[in-house]
């Protein structure tokens, strides 16, 4: 509980004030009080994104010493603020704000981005020339995926050669944001909780023969299981845009496997022919406005046109979407 003494607070409030504010692991809890008279009770993690609830106090101001509280569970978080001794109590439950984020940098400090109304798809943090806060893979996936939306309404009205242009543009987008999400969410499990992740499985793709070494010198160099785990990955050890070594990698790593995530087999088949295709689109010699070529005696052509790339969408987006919801659960269990 907070207990503030009005006249420990300033006449004017010209900026924000962080009355009280808590880290637990990745959990950021905090009291703030706005300009307006308004103080804002934020919970946020990777679990729950962001709850926000609010209070104006202003009628509160000049009656004695205000307490302020908060209660919350995985269900319902709620403020409440009133003067101590007195009846009148205010309630606000606190509503989820996917705009909102609350991020712990690399620094130690909580930066927020977004507000109410306001949505940020991609930030980034700089001091002295040093990142110390930025996008979660998700938000950089969910960012591209915007991207490749907009590409697809520009084939409204394009002629054939534009369009597929622009319809093999989003193959290749779609398919690299798969990857980066796929490698830096691999990362960014293991940086949250050195627990969650089989460290042996890791280790375990590269060869017995030359497997230890790079254990023994790599584990020489860092302190933590996510440290480890992140120049194992730097080093391409596993290759996320090969979708065996993706499976494989969730799979073994973090118990997480895709065919059991509530995709059909027919859909997970159709997001390798993207793979494919993307490959095919970067190192082949031949166009790929037909995207099948090599495969025209025995199937019917298959045209790099906007329903292609609509497809495309959809279903990267719904892999990422439940490979992401899964983690959380991982996540969760161990909260």
């Amino acid at each position: 509980m907070l207990k503030i003494n009005n006249d420990a607070l300033p006449n004017k409030i010209e900026k924000e004030i962080i009355l009280w504010q808590k880290i637990h692991k990745d959990t950021i809890i905090q009291f703030i009080l706005r300009p307006n008279n308004i103080v804002r009770f934020y919970r946020s993690s990777d679990i729950i994104a962001t709850r926000m609830a609010e209070i104006d106090i202003s009628h509160y101001l000049c009656s004695g010493q205000l307490a302020i509280t908060a209660t919350w569970s995985s269900s319902e978080d709620c403020m409440y603020a009133g003067i101590i001794g007195c009846g009148d109590l205010s309630e606000s439950k606190a509503l989820d704000y996917p705009h909102i984020k609350l991020k712990i940098g690399s620094d130690g400090q909580v930066y927020r981005i977004g507000d109410v109304g306001v949505e940020v798809s991609y930030y980034a943090t700089m001091i002295d020339g040093k990142k110390v806060a930025c996008s979660t893979p998700k938000d950089v996936f969910d960012f591209q995926l915007k991207k490749v939306e907009t590409l697809i309404n520009l084939c409204n009205g394009a002629d054939f050669l534009t369009e597929t242009v622009l319809v093999q543009q989003c193959i290749v987008m779609m398919t690299t944001a798969f990857e980066v999400y796929g490698r830096d969410r691999f990362i960014e499990m293991s940086m949250r909780d050195g627990s969650l992740i089989n460290l042996d499985a890791v280790y375990n793709f590269i060869s017995s023969k030359y497997g230890g070494k790079v254990r023994d010198e790599i584990e020489s160099r860092n302190k933590t299981v996510g440290e480890q785990v992140r120049e194992f990955i730097s080093k391409r050890h596993i290759n996320f845009q090969n979708w065996k070594s993706f499976k494989d990698a969730y799979k073994d790593a973090y118990g997480i496997q895709i065919s059991d995530l509530g995709m059909d087999s027919d859909e997970l088949t159709k997001i390798q022919s993207y793979i494919k295709w993307r490959h095919d689109i970067i190192h082949a010699s031949n166009d790929m406005a037909v995207l099948n070529m090599d495969q025209a005696s025995r199937q019917e052509l298959i045209f790099a046109k906007k329903p292609i790339a609509e497809e495309g969408l959809f279903l990267f987006e719904k892999l990422i979407r439940l490979i992401h919801d899964r983690t959380i659960q991982r996540l969760r269990q161990t909260q």
